[in-house]
C-alpha cells in the first residue's frame, strides 16, 4: 500500500452545471466521457455521460448532475425551481430518460447560492437505441424565479447532442490488463476520502485530482511505482498548496503506460 506524497433578454436564473467526467483545459478529453454545454443568459448547462452504455447487465451511474444556482441578475428567492430534463433524441419522439424538480430553500435563497449533486442514472434498456446502434442524449433545463417580474425571461439552457455507443453485453468491451481504479469511499465526503486502485504487478502509476474545469487540483502520486494489488491514497479535499477546495464534483485520474481511467467523488461541506 503506498500513500500520497502530496496532500492532496434578463436572466431568471444564475448557474447550473451538469457535470460527470470534465474536459481537460487543453480540449483533451479524458475518453471516459463525453460533454456538452449550453449557456442561457445566467444559465450554464453542462452534461456528461459516458460513452459507452451497457444494456446486460443494465448500465448504472453512466450521467450524474451538479447543480449551482446563483442570484447574478434576480435575486434567489425561496420556493423558486429548477425543472431539470435529460432525453435521448429519437425521431419518433424523444424519450425522457431522467427528470427532477428542485426548490430552492429559505437558506439557499439567504446564501443566494443553490448547490446540489444528483445522480442521473437510469435503466437504459426500454429507452435507449439497439445494441450496436449510438444514442444521442441531451440535457435542458428550466429555471423560474418567483421574483423575476412581468418583463422577465426564464433561462433554459439545453445542450447538443452527445453521441454515446450502446452495447449489448458489458464483457463485449474488455477490461484492462494493467491496472484498475475503484471507486472512492466515502464518496460523497467530508472531509476525507479514499482513493483506491488495482495493479496486477508492480508498475508506475500517476494519480491526480481534477476540478470541473479539467484544472489539476492535486496530484496525489506521480510516476510513482506501486506494489502490485490493492493500493489506497486518501485525498483530503487540498489543493497542490495545502488549502481546503470548495464543496462541489472532482475527478480522480489513475494513469498507468497506456492505461487511464477517471472516476468521479463529490464533497460536502
Amino acid at each position: 500500500m503506498i500513500a500520497a506524497l502530496k496532500t492532496s433578454p434578463p436572466s431568471r436564473m444564475a448557474l447550473l452545471v451538469l457535470m460527470a467526467v470534465s474536459i481537460l483545459g487543453s480540449g483533451a478529453a479524458f475518453g471516459v466521457t463525453k460533454t456538452a454545454t449550453d449557456v442561457d443568459g445566467d444559465a450554464r448547462l453542462t452534461l456528461a455521460v459516458e460513452d459507452t452504455l451497457y444494456l446486460n447487465p443494465p448500465s448504472t451511474e453512466w450521467c450524474s448532475v451538479e447543480i449551482e444556482v446563483s442570484g447574478d441578475e434576480v435575486e434567489l428567492t425561496a420556493g423558486d425551481t429548477v425543472l431539470l430534463q435529460v432525453y435521448e433524441d429519437d425521431l419518433t419522439g424523444d424519450d425522457l430518460l431522467f427528470e427532477t424538480t428542485l426548490v430552492v430553500s429559505a437558506a439557499e435563497a439567504s446564501a443566494q447560492r443553490l448547490y446540489r449533486f444528483l445522480d442521473c442514472s437510469t435503466d437504459p434498456i426500454n429507452v435507449l437505441d439497439g445494441a450496436g446502434d449510438y444514442a444521442e442524449i441531451y440535457a435542458q433545463a428550466h429555471v423560474i424565479k418567483a421574483e423575476c417580474g412581468t418583463f422577465c425571461f426564464d433561462d433554459k439552457p439545453q445542450t447538443d447532442l452527445i453521441d454515446v455507443l450502446v452495447v449489448e453485453h458489458a464483457s463485449a468491451v474488455p477490461l484492462s490488463a494493467t491496472a484498475r481504479l475503484l471507486n472512492a469511499y466515502p464518496n460523497p465526503f467530508n472531509p476525507h476520502t479514499t482513493l483506491a486502485f488495482d495493479v496486477p504487478v508492480e508498475q508506475t502509476v500517476s494519480l491526480r485530482v481534477y476540478d470541473v474545469g479539467g484544472r489539476v487540483i492535486s496530484t496525489l502520486l506521480d510516476n510513482e511505482t506501486a506494489p502490485a494489488g490493492l493500493n489506497e491514497v486518501v485525498w483530503r479535499g487540498r489543493d497542490e498548496s495545502g488549502r481546503t477546495v470548495p464543496a462541489g464534483l472532482y475527478f480522480y485520474r489513475l494513469e498507468s503506460g497506456s492505461y487511464s481511467e477517471t472516476k468521479r467523488v463529490v464533497l460536502l461541506k
